[in-house]
């Protein structure tokens, strides 16, 4: 399991992930939860900086016990290429792929059946935006 999962894995168990007080964001980490009760995937999008991973690790953590096996934090800043994003997911969720088999159907068969949390945070750097954009 990677270091970032280990941590938060740890740390939504025994209450200790928070840095700081979350103020006056109960409103918005209740209706996150709501619609992770309706939804299997759920995006939280907005510029950076604003708070989108601390939001989900929070309400991460409020839903903990509800996710029998296990919350996981998966980085995708460090991953360099698409090819890595299956690794990048084993990794974290610690499951050992092996050579002889196709890694994405190996990761699809550990995470069927389960009741995971899996929370994905994806950095965008601003030359990326503007090299990705048509008027960049």
């Amino acid at each position: 399991m990677g270091k970032q999962s280990t941590y938060l894995a740890a740390a939504v168990k025994d209450g200790s992930f928070q840095m700081t007080e979350f103020i006056g964001r109960q409103e918005i980490i209740a209706e996150t939860r709501r619609s992770l009760e309706l939804t299997r995937l759920l995006t939280l999008v907005g510029p950076g900086g604003i708070g989108k991973s601390r939001l989900a690790i929070e309400t991460a953590a409020e839903m903990a016990s509800r996710f029998r096996h296990g919350v996981y934090f998966i980085p995708l800043a460090p991953v360099p290429t698409a090819d890595s994003v299956v690794q990048a997911f084993a990794e974290e969720i610690g499951l050992s792929l092996a050579t002889n088999e196709e890694p994405l159907e190996q990761l699809l068969d550990f995470l069927r059946g389960k009741q995971q949390l899996l929370v994905v945070a994806i950095l965008i750097e601003k030359g990326h935006r503007e090299k990705a954009s048509p008027s960049g």
